[in-house]
């Protein structure tokens, strides 16, 4: 049964080996310029991710999250629920069918990306209408984008133009992270090694048992044998 054993190692190894290396690279890609990044509404405040070295020529979004009480969602809102909406300036809340927000968004930011290649600056106003709240993920509002080569570095600065004087709206934070195809590819291509490596390491892993039970069975009637 050696050359079963040694089978069933070879595929595990098979199947473990990849795995493992693509999640390792997986994890290393900077996917994230600031992940969560904790900030104040309040006029006048300023953050910044600090300079990162991106290995990944990528298109990134510029993110503000925030909680919300549940029950509110922009799908098919309430007034209460619209006027949260179109104080934060997400999508859903200027269909014709529900009328245009009156106003434009409370939430106003102005960002600055500077790197190796220059500076590039931005506003909350160009993107209006980008993001969704929901009571479940809350407010996801996108507030700019720009595109990265690897190897350069990059340091994204945020200014609040507002203060936030709605107590529903909590918990803000700031997000710059990989909005193109890359995350999709990379959900795609983890799960298609994740369903095959393991698979293929689940029927190594039962060849080695197979063998020692094999093998165990064999030594356990010897002794029988020899005993009687």
């Amino acid at each position: 049964m050696k050359w079963v054993r040694r089978a069933g190692f070879f595929l595990i190894a098979l199947g473990l080996v990849p795995w493992g290396s693509w999640t390792l690279f997986d994890f290393t890609r900077t996917w994230y310029l600031a992940d969560g990044l904790p900030i104040t509404l309040s006029k006048g405040s300023h953050y910044t991710t600090g300079m990162v070295k991106t290995n990944m020529s990528a298109l990134y979004s510029i993110y503000i999250l925030a909680h919300v009480p549940k029950g509110i969602d922009d799908y098919q809102p309430t007034e209460a629920e619209r006027e949260v909406a179109c104080q934060v300036g997400v999508s859903g809340v200027n269909n014709p069918d529900q009328g245009p927000c009156p106003d434009l968004p409370v939430w106003k930011f102005h960002w600055t990306l500077a790197g190796d290649s220059g500076t590039l600056q931005g506003d909350s106003d160009e993107r209006i209408g980008t993001g969704r709240i929901n009571s479940d993920t809350g407010i996801s509002r996108e507030i700019g984008e720009f595109q990265t080569v690897a190897g350069r570095r990059y340091k994204v600065d945020l200014d609040v133009l507002f203060d936030n004087r709605d107590p529903r709206i909590t918990n803000p934070s700031l997000m710059v992270a990989v909005s193109d195809f890359h995350t999709e590819s990379s959900l795609f291509i983890s799960g298609f090694l994740k369903l095959v490596c393991i698979s293929i390491a689940t029927v190594g892993s039962l060849l080695v048992l197979g063998a020692f039970l094999s093998e165990w069975r064999k030594r356990r009637q010897g002794r029988v044998l020899q005993r009687s």
